[in-house]
């Protein structure tokens, strides 16, 4: 690995055959993957050597955790049902937790996500249970009583179902600005997750955790690459997300998400 610190990975949902995957969000096929390329990414890090960090010690210690080299966290944004009906499953045989963020609006309403007693399952088998908004709108673009709303009613029941402190969470869409990190410190989250290519940011309070996405049908170089920390392949990725970055800030975030949706829906 020549990167040094350890390598987050941001997955969404996972799907078992055509039919699980047509039934799956339009928005969220781009970010699903498949139970036999879940296994075979695991097997890869297995395989290699790559040491995947325990979800409860890195939530407790996030700094010392992430310093380590030759590691990755796995990271589930939503709380797709998939994570229990396919994830949970794969983690238990190679002994591994992840960090599932919740948008709490959704658990025990839409069928394509977890109910609440799946969330204290996976729980008590130790995954970190993690907020992800109420709602999942964008927080940058709410105002101070709805962004607080969002990330304290998230957090307050996430809590009142696991009956231990919500320290983390990740930005919904990865939209966060300065007053969102101000609220969510006030709140008592101390690890911030983004989906930005970035090293985590030791030096500020929370701490704020840079993440790769696992993208539909990404290859296993890829997978490989990102995993072992290339420092070149890295680089390629932020190139693409300040371009992107760029792109959302001249169309604004609604017009930006359209565009995606049109070009994700090609694919």
């Amino acid at each position: 690995m020549i990167s040094d610190h350890s390598i987050c990975l941001m997955y969404h949902c996972l799907y078992e055959g055509e039919g699980e995957y047509l039934e799956l969000h339009p928005d969220d096929r781009p970010y699903s993957l498949s139970t036999h390329q879940f296994q075979q990414q695991l097997q890869l890090l297995a395989d290699r050597g790559i040491p995947v960090l325990s979800a409860r010690k890195t939530e407790g210690n996030p700094r010392q955790s992430l310093h380590q080299r030759h590691a990755v966290v796995l990271t589930f944004d939503d709380g797709h049902q998939s994570f229990h009906r396919h994830a949970l499953p794969i983690l238990a045989e190679h002994g591994l937790t992840a960090f599932m963020f919740l948008s709490t609006d959704k658990i025990g309403i839409d069928k394509h996500f977890l109910n609440w007693g799946e969330v204290k399952e996976l729980h008590d088998a130790g995954h970190v249970i993690g907020g992800h908004g109420a709602s999942h709108r964008f927080l940058d673009e709410l105002d101070q009583d709805e962004a607080r709303r969002e990330l304290q009613v998230s957090r307050e029941q996430i809590e009142s179902c696991t009956g231990t402190p919500c320290t983390t969470m990740s930005f919904p869409g990865g939209r966060y600005n300065a007053a969102v990190l101000s609220l969510a410190q006030d709140l008592g989250y101390r690890s911030l997750f983004t989906s930005e290519v970035r090293a985590p940011l030791f030096d500020r309070s929370p701490l704020l955790i840079g993440r790769y996405a696992i993208r539909h049908n990404m290859s296993l170089s890829e997978f490989t690459a990102m995993v072992t920390g290339d420092r070149r392949y890295a680089a390629r990725k932020r190139s693409l997300q300040l371009a992107k970055k760029g792109l959302q800030k001249l169309l604004g975030n609604e017009r930006y998400h359209r565009l995606y949706q049109k070009l994700a829906a090609r694919r």
